[in-house]
Formats: structure tokens, sequence, C-alpha cells
């Protein structure tokens, strides 16, 4: 441990601080703080333009395929060679397709393509089976390149690269230069403090390092809530597909019983439908012996009808089904209309299947002379249901998990931002009170340019620290919980409102504020978006001698469901055509001069409302005011 300490302490001694001028290492800070601060937010940049990019690109592919197989459904049932190739034509002419393949039910390929620049590392691929009236028909495999994607990230990252680098570069230089220039002799009694802390005489350090599990931990928690809501998702449309598939097998079911009870009527007709039903058809004796039965029999079964005519149907059963399968045939024997049973079967090479049968009476002058059933294959059914409950008990115990990991999480995010509060604005602090002190001492013996550059010093550290304090207050507007509860926007304007106006006593500012409805929502978050969006109107309207502030609401939407209400002012305005920038973090359409600002306030705004479920836009033109728009589902209105 000494020896440790004795190559730390002759690192500071003769490395970065001990040897190097008071300027430097105040030069180096500075740009190590900004190079932090600069890096993470663009870092988040990079990762939503990263993820949106591939989401796009993957629903992308989904819509080709959905859109493909339902395209070739009719042509493939219909063996229409011609517009199968047409329609593969057509879609392969597609500037992101790079692979199609069409094939029928048998394995035989219909239509094939593939792009002359193949590159099989960079697919999204997609396989989906065309349907004709629930009847898999064949498959069709899609493959869509992603090396526009692969371009816009790589362009976006020399784009962060470069600003990284510019950023430091700039802060080096200019810093550098000025410190040197006009502060070495007056700021000794700083040279000695950083020395001290150099020397670790206090806990912060400029060598500070950021513990990278937090990059880990934001990227988790993305991954899982994605993750979560996928599964959901999957598993809400799994149900709903299976609830439309029984509910129409129903429905078949019952046009099918209809028209066994015509079949003694026409035994031409019966024969025409049975042999192109591709569900099993059977008939059996009043001793349970086959008689009859459908080509599609063979086809689930396995079994030739010449194989099965005069055997038992109880052969065919499996042993624990078959109780249920004579209670049934001696209900129908005694006058029961129809019965309906899910059994297992043996097919002919060994294996058991599910299936759903449907029995009926066949009646000859009022007697009952053999029972005829229609059966299908629900083995894929089955299975599904199965898998469905078995997902869903897994669902469950990792929704549970990932509650758990959630919570350990905010909490992890909660100390962090402790942390990056207290270390980051430290260093800050410490400078801005030891240029106000030099200020206090040495203000009589400095020239006027030097005055000015203490002033430049002074207020860049203050924007600095107000700096972290807004990105701190975009991050826990993003992960602080939302707790819901009625909130009167109408009430929690005026309170703002009368919060500014005390903020602004000089100014003449007329206010129309509308009756506003209550709405279910977070009213911490409402308010810091609401007086953020407030804050801009003021700010913007100084430029007036008397400015005009307006809010309310426009008429509901009845297709949306929606209620927007609106922030209107007559201040300074914004060009229309960078209307899309407005909501980006440090994006200003004005200059600090006109006007002061991080940049951060529109996007904290923006992040509230999309988290209520809502959205935020804006219209404005230059010198001539500005009007923000907020959207609310109803479905959370409470009218005032």
């Amino acid at each position: 441990m000494t020896e440790y300490r004795k190559k730390v302490d002759a690192f500071f001694s003769h490395g970065l601080i001990g040897k190097s001028s008071i300027s430097r290492n105040l030069t180096l800070s500075l740009a190590i703080l900004v190079l932090v601060v600069v890096a993470a937010i663009l870092t988040l940049i990079y990762l939503k333009e990263s993820q949106d990019m591939y989401r796009e690109i993957e629903l992308q592919a989904d819509q080709y395929i959905y859109s493909i197989s339902e395209t070739l459904s009719i042509p493939m049932w219909n063996i229409d060679a011609d517009n199968i190739k047409l329609v593969g034509s057509v879609y392969s002419n597609t500037e992101a397709l790079k692979q199609l393949e069409v094939i029928n039910f048998t394995g035989d390929v219909l239509f094939s393509y593939k792009a002359d620049t193949l590159d099989t590392g960079n697919m999204i691929k997609r396989t989906r089976n065309i349907e004709f009236n629930n009847r898999t028909i064949g498959k069709v495999s899609i493959s869509l390149g992603n090396d526009r994607v692969q371009d816009e990230l790589a362009r976006l990252l020399n784009i962060v690269m470069l600003l990284l680098i510019v950023s430091i570069v700039v802060i080096l230089v200019s810093t550098r230069f000025l410190l040197m220039i006009f502060l070495r002799s007056p700021l000794h009694a700083l040279q000695q403090v950083i020395d001290r802390v150099a020397k670790g005489d206090y806990a912060y350090h400029f060598n500070l390092s950021i513990d990278p599990e937090l990059d880990r931990i934001a990227e988790q928690f993305e991954d899982m809530a994605a993750k979560v809501a996928a599964r959901e998702l999957s598993q809400f449309k799994m149900n709903e597909k299976l609830q439309v598939e029984i509910s129409e097998r129903k429905q078949t079911e019952n046009e099918l019983v209809k028209s066994q009870v015509a079949l003694h009527e026409s035994e031409k007709k019966f024969r025409g439908i049975v042999e192109r039903n591709f569900d099993g058809i059977l008939v059996i004796d009043l001793e349970g012996n086959f008689v009859y039965l459908s080509p599609s029999v063979e086809v689930i079964t396995g079994y030739k009808a010449e194989d099965l005519i005069g055997t038992g149907f109880l052969e065919y059963i499996v042993k624990s089904d078959r109780p249920a399968a004579l209670r049934d045939l001696e209900d129908l024997l005694n006058g029961a209309e129809i019965r309906s049973l899910r059994l297992k079967i043996v097919k002919k090479d060994g294996t058991l299947i599910h299936i759903d049968a449907n029995s009926a009476p066949i009646t000859t002058d009022g007697k009952v002379t053999g029972i005829q059933t229609i059966f299908r294959d629900v083995s894929d059914q089955v299975h599904a249901e199965h898998e469905i409950r078995r997902l869903n008990k897994e669902l469950e115990a990792r929704v549970e998990q990932r509650t758990i990991e959630l919570k350990r999480t905010l909490k992890e995010l909660e100390a962090f931002s402790y942390t990056v509060s207290h270390d980051l604005r430290a260093p800050l602090r410490h400078m801005n009170g030891f240029v106000q002190l030099l200020r206090k001492r040495q203000m009589e013996n400095l020239d006027e340019t030097s005055k000015r550059y203490i002033e430049h010093i002074i207020s860049s550290s203050l924007r600095m620290d107000q700096l972290i304090v807004d990105l701190l207050a975009f991050s826990r507007s993003g992960q602080t919980p939302i707790n819901r509860q009625l909130v009167d926007l109408s009430r929690l304007t005026d309170e703002i409102r009368k919060e500014l106006s005390k903020e602004t006593q000089g100014r003449t500012i007329e206010w129309q504020i509308d009756p506003l409805p209550v709405i279910e929502g977070d009213v911490s978050l409402l308010r810091q978006a609401m007086r953020n969006l407030l804050e801009n109107s003021v700010k913007f309207t100084a430029v007036r001698d008397t400015a005009h502030i307006r809010i309310g609401i426009l008429n509901e939407v009845a297709k949306t469901h929606k209620t927007i209400m609106f922030i209107r002012d007559d201040g300074a305005g914004f060009d229309q055509r960078y209307v899309d920038k407005l909501f980006d973090v440090f994006q200003r359409q004005h200059s600090e001069d006109e006007f002061e600002g991080t940049g951060i306030g529109l996007a904290i705004a923006r992040r509230i409302i999309h988290r209520h479920g809502g959205d935020i836009w804006a219209e404005g033109r230059i010198g001539d005011g500005a009007t923000f728009y907020l959207s609310f589902n109803n479905d959370n209105r409470l009218d005032p």
C-alpha cells in the first residue's frame, strides 16, 4: 500500500499537476468536464438514432412480407404462374429488397430473386406462410438489406466524433490562451488549492473517471422494457388470433352440421361436398364400424379408405378417450342431435394427433341407421394452447423478476444522479468561488480587458452549472415514476402565471387563460412541462412593450379522441423550416446574446408530454410569435 501511495504522489508531483502551470491545470479540468458532458449527450443521441433506424427497417420488413403473402394468396390458390411471377417481379424492383423466394406447399420454387450485391451478414430476413381460406398453400421468404442504415450510422458516428474533437480543441485552445496570458500571477492562490486537490486533500480529483456501468444499466433497462412490451404485444396478438380462429372454426362447424341434416335427401350432392372438403368426413354403422371415409381422411390419418372399411372406430382412439367416445355414440343412437368431442387418435405411422369431432345421427324413415362425423386435426392448435399457457407462466415470472430489477435500477440511477450533481458541479463552484475572490482582491490591479475576461469566466462557469442542472432535470423527466392523480390544468396554469408575474415585475404582460380540463397525470411533471412552456413565452415576448399570452383548448377531434391545448404568444417567433429541431436538446434558433437559456426546456416538456401518452408540436413565424400545441387522450380527461 505504501509503495502504491508513493507512485501516486510521484505521478501528481511530476505529472499533470506538479510541474505544469495553473492555466494548464484549469484548461485540462474544464476540457475533461466538457468532454464528459458532450460525449454523454452525443452518445445518447447516437443510440437513439440507431435504434430508430433499425426499428424502421424491421417494420418495413414486416410490412413487405405481409403485403407479399396477402397479394400471392389468390394467384397461388388458382395456380396462376404468370401472376405469381408478375407479383414477384414488381416487389423485386424494390431497392431495399435483396432476396425473394416463393414456394408452394410441395416445396417447389415458383419464383426466386437475388440481388447482384447480396451481403448475407447485413440482412433482415422474414418468412411467412401463404394462406387461403385458413389453409397453408405455400411460403414466401424475403431478405432486406440494411446498407442504408449502416451508412447513416457511420455518417452519424463520424459527426459525433468530429463534434467531440472540435469541442475539446476549442476549449483547450481558447481557455489555455486566455488563462496563460491574463491569470497566471493573480491566480497563485487558486494554484495552491489545485495542488492540494491533486495531492488528495479533497474528495474530488481532476482525473475523475465516470463509472461505465451507467451505460450498461441504461441499455439493460431499455432492453428489458422493450422485451416485456414486445412479449406482451406478441401474447395479445396470439390470443386474439386464436379467438378469431376458434370463432371461424365454430362457424364452419355449424354450417357443416346444417349441411349434414340434408345429406339423406341428395347422396350425389353429399358426395360432391365431401370429396372437396379439407376436414375428414366418415360414416359408421350401428355396430361402430366404418362404412364410408372421405379422401381427406387419408391425408389426415395416413390410412386408405379400403384399410378402414369394416373395422371398428374404437381401435384408432387412444384408450383414455374411448369411454367418452362410447358415451357420445350411445347418446346419438338414443336420439341426441349432435355431439362434439376432442379426441386423440393414432395415425398409421404411430404418431398421436388431436382432433375435434362433430357427430350427428343419420336417420331413415325416422330411425337411426348410422353416425356421420366430421373431424379436423387440431394438433397445432392444442400445442399452441399449451405453449401459450407455458409462455404466460414464464412471462409472469419474468415480469416479476424484471420488476425487481427495475426497482433496483431506479435506485442506482437516483444515486448516480446525485453523484453527477455533486461531483460535476463541485469543481465549477470552486473555480467560480476563487475567481470571485480574485475579482474582489485584485480587481483594482487589472486593466479593463482583464476585468472583462474575469467576468466572462464567471458567467461561463455559471452557465455551465445551469447546463448541468438542466441536463439532470432532463434525465429525471424520463426516469421519475409517474404518480397519476387528477390535475386541474386551469388551476395549475394560474399558479405558474402568478409565480412568473413576480419574476417579471416591470413588464406589461396581458394573460388570457381559457377554461382548461381536468386530466389524469403526474402533477409535478406536468407542472415542470407547463412552466417550461410558459417561461418560454415570457422570455421571447420581452421584445414587446405589451406582451400577449393566451392559453386555451381547440375543439376536440372526434376521430382521434384527443383534447388539444395551446399556448400562444406574440413574441420573437421562430423559423418554421427548423421546427423539427425545436424540441431537440441544445437546439436554439436565437443566439444567447438575444435570449438566455440552455436549449433544454422544450426537450424536457416534450419528454413529459410523451410519457403521459400525448404529443407536442409548434407553429410560428419570425417576429410574429409562436403557438405550442399539447394533446391529451380524452380517456384521461374529466371536464371542468
